[in-house]
């Protein structure tokens, strides 16, 4: 499927059914999970194909964990009734919505793609590490799509080989890694006692192409033109607001008002407010910088099993691999020059 606009979606769960130490949701967070305001249905109405100019793909997540909002499962059937492919971000432990996933109908579960994060010390505290892997294996034979990451906290170290062996033997290949920040710094900081290098080279055997590309773009200040605020755009599901960009603009509208009128969308350009692209390594391949190369999303995310299966389907390969400028129009030079 070739998207037309990758979208953040925040959902209002500020508590987790996990305590890790390296979250900042441990700093001062209020710990809520708030109704929304609006049905699902009315959400996928505010973020319809129409409005959108075609299908996007719309990644959930929440400050807390995805899955405890109530309204999850109505919201993720109402977003692919749509036509739209969602990526939702969880530690898999809440096993109750996966259950409602294996109800969809195959053409959903065929758009969707679970990011599931791997908290190794927080799944032996709370006894729930076969819960993760099964959950796992659930939406893998449900015809899900799926990734495993792990935040390489200083302390895991002393445990990566078992870390390692467990990936191998409950999901058929090792977890990718990512690069640990601290979000409660304006610079996005490494959360690390080592060097960026020094890390890279202490997971260098899980041979994460993830790792290796968020590497590469790590506290690289963008100044090329950016589409973000056209192509891509956040947006919060409870108030409706939208940016840019994680720290862009507010774009004047809110999604819940006048749905029967396409979204304003306005381009970052070359103005972008980031310290450095944090998350480059999904903007990045999606095209959002279309000078920049990069490898597919799909490349990043996915994993071959010891039995030649995949992480991700093949219909999620091909999501994933699109790139945002086969299906959007570049600014001409003057509209570039004229953006404010």
């Amino acid at each position: 499927m070739q998207i037309k606009r990758y979208i953040e979606a925040y959902i209002p769960v500020n508590i987790c059914n996990m305590k890790c130490s390296y979250c900042y949701l441990n700093k001062n967070i209020n710990k809520v999970i708030c109704e929304l305001t609006h049905e699902p249905k009315e959400i996928a109405r505010a973020l319809s194909q129409k409005r959108l100019g075609g299908p996007a793909l719309i990644n959930l997540c929440a400050a807390g964990e995805t899955t405890l909002l109530k309204e999850m499962p109505e919201l993720t059937e109402a977003l692919l009734a749509e036509g739209h492919a969602v990526s939702i971000v969880t530690n898999g432990i809440y096993t109750k919505y996966f259950e409602t996933v294996e109800n969809l109908p195959e053409e959903y579960r065929k758009r969707l793609f679970f990011k599931f994060s791997l908290h190794y010390f927080e799944m032996l505290r709370t006894n729930t590490t076969d819960t993760f892997f099964e959950n796992v294996d659930r939406m893998k034979k449900a015809g899900c799509s799926f990734t495993i990451e792990l935040t390489p906290d200083d302390d895991y170290l002393e445990v990566k080989e078992e870390i390692r062996k467990l990936c191998l033997e409950k999901a058929g290949a090792v977890c990718h890694v990512t690069i640990p920040r601290d979000d409660t710094t304006r610079e996005h900081k490494l959360l690390s006692k080592y060097s960026l290098e020094e890390l890279v080279e202490n997971w260098k055997d899980f041979d994460s192409s993830l790792l290796r590309f968020k590497q590469e773009i790590w506290g690289e200040r963008r100044c090329e033109f950016c589409y973000a605020g056209d192509w891509f755009f956040a947006v919060e599901l409870l108030s409706g607001r939208m940016t840019q960009c994680y720290e862009g603009k507010e774009l004047c509208c809110n999604i819940f008002e006048n749905m029967d009128k396409k979204l304003p969308f306005k381009a970052v350009g070359t103005k972008c407010p980031s310290s450095h692209c944090y998350n480059g390594h999904a903007f990045l391949p999606l095209g959002l910088i279309p000078e920049v190369e990069a490898p597919t999303y799909a490349k990043l995310r996915d994993r071959v099993c010891a039995d030649g299966s995949h992480w991700l389907t093949a219909d999620m390969q091909d999501t994933l691999s699109s790139k945002l400028g086969n299906a959007n129009k570049e600014y001409s030079r003057l509209k570039k020059h004229f953006l404010k």
